[in-house]
């Protein structure tokens, strides 16, 4: 009847979170370690846990190597350039509200924190949220325009998709409907775009802060 498809739908979608969860907190460090404890038919002498425990420290001495290496040549250098993005973006636009990377990283989960931090510091302002991030596609030379997720929200929940009426455009059609020549294509979803210079990028990023169009979405 009537509602059953969205209801199927739904509890896919909870079988599916409740798989991941056991997922992953059945292969997470501590549910490893714990798998090396005899099971309670197998041996438990004292050199058996002994061996175990060996293997055990070496597991978790591993993976702790590997995670501080990941901090200090991943991690850290993103986060470095994703504050500088944050600090220099009033460069790009007077708004505020558009960031450019000087190179491409992960950059979603440190804007977030770089904000809150900097609401923080700053309770008595209204400090702009950032709405787009520009960065140049290191392959193709070209510009790129990813409109900012909202945190916690779906996949494609965004705090300003790009304007609805360039959402699935490429080339010519883009340009014609922008009036922005160079323009490379804009996601159907309106998440992302591309231009094939950086003064086009930040034109589209700027007519996208004030589009009052439908959204994509």
């Amino acid at each position: 009847g009537e509602g059953e498809g969205e209801q199927e739908e739904e509890e896919d979608v909870d079988y599916e979170v409740t798989l991941e969860k056991v997922y992953l907190e059945g292969t997470g460090l501590a549910s490893r370690v714990g798998a090396l404890n005899a099971a309670w038919n197998e041996d438990a002498s004292a050199e058996v846990q002994d061996a175990r425990f060996k293997e055990a420290s070496e597991m978790a001495g591993k993976e702790f190597l590997s995670k501080l290496t990941y901090l200090h040549r991943s991690w850290l250098p993103a986060r470095e350039i994703v504050k500088q993005a944050m600090i220099s973006r009033y460069d790009v636009d007077d708004s505020g509200k558009i960031m450019k990377l000087d190179r491409y990283c992960p950059w979603k989960d440190h804007l977030f924190e770089l904000e809150m931090e900097e609401w923080r510091d700053h309770p008595e302002g209204d400090m702009p949220r950032v709405l787009y991030c520009l960065y140049e596609d290191d392959r193709e030379k070209k510009w790129r325009i990813m409109s900012v997720p909202e945190l916690g929200g779906s996949a494609f929940s965004q705090r300003k998709p790009l304007p609805g009426h360039w959402c699935g455009l490429r080339d010519i059609a883009l340009d014609a409907v922008t009036g922005v020549p160079g323009c490379t294509f804009v996601h159907a979803a309106g998440f992302t775009g591309g231009h094939s210079t950086y003064e086009g990028i930040v034109k589209l990023a700027q007519m996208a802060i004030t589009d009052t169009c439908c959204c994509c979405q």
